[in-house]
């Protein structure tokens, strides 16, 4: 009994000294756990776009515009876009006007393209990440959902024979898209948006306008944004 409680007190002795170096733990010498950044909360984003129809018959509409959006959380914003699209000419209304127009007397496509467009939107954020660019370096993204309704302006071809004009339409649209951080501060867009209008499109080889119909104007952006402030906020 004498033996086995002075063993006992020996080994309470020796475990001492190492319960009080557990409770003497520095703190300030653990590591340091980064905290996640929040690439987007509490921040003004502006955006320039350049844009293309995808899905027009007789004219790409190059669209130029301008946005600015505000982050309200990191995962939710509101915005606005301004812009204007340039006429092209398909390779179908080419076509066209080969096969109808002679060098003597050329004939104009009698058809639509954008001008103005204007909208608001929200945007939402279900998921966001970091992806490895090139196996070396890490580009933080985003996947990014739009919901919009603003106008949009269509004007005739000028220089067709049609007894009509252009208009200012209502437009919903709807989009997905990703950002791409390159810097804190800056971002590459990549988007996929459709406007929802009914419009007129052409009207046939004697000018006669032909009946609006609902069309769906799918667009693809590029874009580059830029962020304000340029620090980016860490969760607390």
């Amino acid at each position: 009994m004498k033996t086995t409680a002075l063993a006992t007190l020996l080994t309470v002795l020796l475990l001492l000294p190492n319960l009080g170096q557990a409770q003497s733990f520095d703190a300030s010498r653990a590591p340091v756990l980064k905290k996640a950044k929040e690439w987007r909360s509490a921040r003004n984003e502006v955006t320039m776009t350049l844009g293309d129809t995808l899905t027009t018959d007789y004219y790409h509409n190059l669209l130029v515009s301008g946005g600015y959006d505000r982050h309200l959380t990191n995962w939710l914003s509101l915005g606005a876009a301004l812009g204007y699209a340039l006429p092209i000419k398909t390779t179908l209304a080419g076509s066209i006007e080969d096969e109808r127009g002679t060098a003597s007397k050329p004939y104009e496509i009698p058809a639509t393209h954008l001008g103005l467009t204007a909208e608001g939107h929200i945007s939402f954020i279900p998921f966001y990440g970091k992806q490895l660019w090139r196996g070396k370096r890490a580009l933080a993204y985003d996947f990014h959902v739009t919901l919009g309704a603003g106008v949009i302006q269509t004007q005739w071809n000028s220089d067709a024979d049609v007894n009509a004009d252009g208009e200012f339409l209502f437009a919903p649209s709807a989009g997905v898209g990703f950002r791409f951080f390159i810097k804190d501060n800056v971002a590459l867009r990549l988007e996929v948006r459709d406007h929802l209008a009914r419009m007129t499109t052409h009207a046939d080889r004697l000018g006669n306008v032909q009946d609006a119909q609902w069309e769906n104007l799918v667009m693809l952006n590029l874009g580059i944004s830029v962020f304000i402030p340029s620090e980016v906020v860490h969760e607390e």
